[in-house]
């Protein structure tokens, strides 16, 4: 009998204090498999029950300890046995046990923090069946659009009846709402804006819709935050293994070492533009290419999401403003695309030439770039530009690659022709399992137009003329 392994990634920092409301019942999803179909079903556990499941369409319970991404192969052969569910004031305490009887105890799920968060469950089978489901606030579930992500990046072999489950969690909602103007231009292809701190540190943020966190350098946060440590837990037969944790940018992952936890900052103020309660990840040290163009953070979705939308104007120019909550767009022309979100990326769906593919939108990146193996698997035809071409993502190490361009790129309905792009190895999509059918839409496609805005409340962005 294979061991069953269970790999759960989740910030330990993440725990909150909060008034518990006693004796209420706990909601307990469960994910199944009936006829080829996969969905995930609601079930009530009253409060000092004990429930036992053994419909052998299930497949896993869904589970979560709070903020962070967690993952787990669930073989054929692990099939068949049981799950037990208690509720005792809050907690939903876990247990599987298999065919032969041996059982597990799974960590407790705190129901009160649970009902902060949303529950995004990316499900991948041995027969090529691929599904993603968003649990809303611990209550309502639903089938969601946008990628199926793979924490494992693929490296797992499943067969038929195997299945590979990547669970992400994440707040609901923002907890402080920003609204207002700041300049900003753009340094290295970047956009840069200018970021003091609570305690007058000054530096450059890049705008990077591709980053989940804000990330800072230790020397902008020097020793005025608490710097929590965040952990990698590893369950193994009952064993919990704490792992370092790394950062994962578009060409590699941060040294060990580098990223050194959260530092809980009261207030950022970009451009004079107020920014509170600011959670964010701290490195060592930056890449040497960001800190000798000044730049010592980043500001990520975590941040530019509070606004519920933001327009960037001027990127023609290579500077300008950014309105974070516009208003409405006036006489000027624009066109709107939807996107979908998956692992706290942005994706929009779309063509390379004849080969529909998910475009990731990332202002982070200087360049559109394009997998080789998108590009092989699918025969797509291209120019080469440049064949010395040198990237280098947050890990700081640089990678060679092409510049080449195709000759159409398609968003919705609408062409682009003669587009530039890097050719290259992009490891941020091998880490989530989608660089086969994945490009990054970087900053030389964004400023071909005057403005763009990202809507994350009704999930669009627009392209101004």
């Amino acid at each position: 009998m294979k061991k069953k392994h269970i790999l759960f990634l989740f910030l330990i920092f993440c725990s909150i204090s909060v008034l518990r409301a006693q004796n209420k019942d706990c909601p307990c999803f469960i994910l199944k498999e009936e006829h080829s179909q996969l969905s995930i079903e609601k079930i009530k556990i009253e409060n000092n029950r004990v429930e036992v499941l053994s419909d052998p369409a299930i497949i896993s319970p869904v589970f979560s300890m709070g903020q962070g991404m967690n993952g787990d192969m669930v073989q054929k052969e692990r099939r068949g046995g049981m799950i037990i569910a208690q509720c005792k004031d809050n907690f939903l305490k876990l247990k599987v046990k298999n065919k032969e009887g041996v059982e597990k105890a799974l960590p407790d799920m705190d129901i009160q923090l649970l009902s902060t968060l949303n529950i995004r469950v990316n499900v991948k089978s041995g027969s090529g069946t691929e599904k993603a489901f968003l649990i809303e606030k611990y209550k309502d579930v639903r089938q969601d659009n946008g990628p199926v992500i793979d924490m494992f990046g693929g490296k797992l072999s499943v067969k038929e009846g195997d299945f590979i489950i990547t669970t992400e969690t994440r707040k609901a909602s923002v907890s402080t709402f920003i609204s207002g103007q700041v300049h900003y231009e753009i340094i290295e292809k970047w956009i840069v804006v200018p970021v003091t701190s609570a305690f007058g540190k000054k530096g450059s943020f890049v705008l990077d819709l591709a980053a989940t966190s804000t990330v800072v350098d230790s020397q902008f946060v020097g020793n005025a935050f608490e710097i929590k440590k965040m952990e990698m837990i590893e369950y193994s037969e009952g064993k919990a293994i704490g792992k370092p944790v790394h950062m994962q940018g578009a060409t590699g992952k941060t040294e060990e070492n580098i990223l050194l936890g959260k530092a809980m900052i009261p207030e950022l103020e970009v451009d004079g533009l107020a920014i509170k309660e600011v959670e964010a990840s701290v490195l060592k040290v930056f890449p040497e290419k960001l800190r000798k163009a000044g730049i010592v953070g980043i500001l990520g979705t975590d941040i530019l999401a509070r606004a519920g939308r933001f327009r960037i104007h001027g990127l023609q120019q290579g500077k300008g403003f950014i309105v974070f909550s516009p208003g409405e767009s006036g006489a000027q022309e624009y066109s709107d695309y939807d996107f979908s979100m998956a692992g706290g990326l942005l994706f929009a769906d779309g063509f390379i030439g004849k080969v529909p593919v998910k475009f990731l939108l990332d202002t982070g990146a200087g360049e559109s770039i394009l997998s080789e193996f998108l590009v092989s698997a699918n025969n797509i035809p291209y120019k080469l530009l440049d064949r010395n071409k040198v990237i280098t993502g947050i890990d700081g190490s640089p990678i060679k690659a092409k510049m080449i361009s195709v000759s159409e790129l398609k968003l919705g309905g609408k062409s682009f022709h003669n587009q530039s792009l890097v050719l290259g190895n992009i490891a941020v999509l091998n880490a989530f399992g989608l660089e086969s059918n994945t490009v990054i839409l970087g900053m030389n496609f964004f400023r071909q137009f005057s403005a763009i805005e990202f809507d994350f409340t009704n999930k669009y962005f627009r392209l101004f003329v």
